[in-house]
């Protein structure tokens, strides 16, 4: 290694460490007072979907004024911070390094401030994935007013619902469908009974942003060759209000619909059918938070 590079190293390696000993040296502590303060600005700051990030440098002593917030040192991510007013809960003399530029700084007593961030864009995310989610669902069988949860493992994969008949049952497939291999979750209907899949709530969105649920599903190619099968229907309710739903005739083809649905509140997709010989369905669903 030649002189200078070994010069040029062992400066390198001076000028880190310089900064992690002005990074790591104690900084005078912030008050009790100061920090309950900075919870209050922050309570009052704070919108539905923002994400609240507080200095690294805090104390396990200074973060307890934020017991009743959820609160993270972690930098939030470039689709969090595109989709999401960050708050930030800082430091004045060691500041975070954020991605951006604060489109406001507020100061709370002598040695804290609250910076805000804009989102930096306006776009869509998904939030749930039934596919990749499928652990956070969960399925049951609904017949003559009783309901049985689908929780047994299956040596296939995926959950089944004895006693109910082994075909019922929820799982992740690859099936034909309109001539291709779709990646889908399985969702037979049952005669006289309802296939009822639950999701889980969603965080209310910021202002200026909605959910969309994407349901689509349809029935394998095979199966919509059965003479006289009967339709598919999938509704996507919350609460008591029915919101959407798609009706799958006997026939190849994917049905699509785009249903607007509430923050904080489960939503409920459930598959029926007049009768149920061979109707091998399948369905797809993503919520997606964009602007709106």
């Amino acid at each position: 290694m030649s002189y200078l590079l070994r010069i040029l190293l062992g400066l390198a390696v001076l000028g880190a460490g310089l900064d992690a000993f002005i990074l790591l040296r104690r900084r005078p502590p912030i008050s009790d007072s100061d920090m309950a303060t900075a919870a209050e600005v922050l309570a009052e700051s704070r919108r539905p979907g923002d994400v609240v990030v507080v200095s690294p440098l805090f104390s396990m002593r200074e973060l307890a004024a934020f017991r009743a917030e959820v609160v993270s040192p972690a930098i939030p991510s470039p689709e969090t911070l595109a989709s999401r007013r960050v708050l930030l809960v800082d430091r004045t003399d060691v500041r975070t390094r954020m991605p951006g530029t604060p489109t406001k700084r507020l100061p709370i007593a002598s040695a804290l401030e609250l910076s805000t961030y804009e989102p930096s864009g306006s776009s869509t995310i998904v939030v749930f994935d039934l596919i990749a989610d499928l652990q956070k669902a969960r399925m049951s069988v609904v017949r003559d007013g009783h309901e049985t949860a689908c929780v047994q493992p299956r040596s296939e994969g995926g959950l089944g619902c004895a006693p109910e008949p082994e075909w019922l049952y929820l799982a992740p497939r690859s099936l034909e469908l309109d001539g291709r291999t779709v990646s889908c979750v399985w969702a037979h209907p049952t005669t006289n009974g309802v296939i009822r899949i639950e999701l889980p709530a969603i965080p209310a969105p910021p202002t200026g942003r909605k959910l969309v649920l994407e349901l689509e599903g349809g029935l394998t190619d095979e199966a919509a060759t059965t003479p006289d099968g009967a339709s598919v229907d999938a509704t996507v309710s919350q609460g008591q209000a029915r919101l959407g739903a798609i009706l799958v005739p006997n026939a190849r083809g994917i049905r699509r619909a785009s249903i607007p649905i509430s923050g904080d509140v489960p939503a409920r997709i459930e598959v029926t059918t007049a009768r149920d010989g061979r109707r091998h369905f399948c369905l797809n669903v993503r919520i997606a938070e964009g602007p709106g």
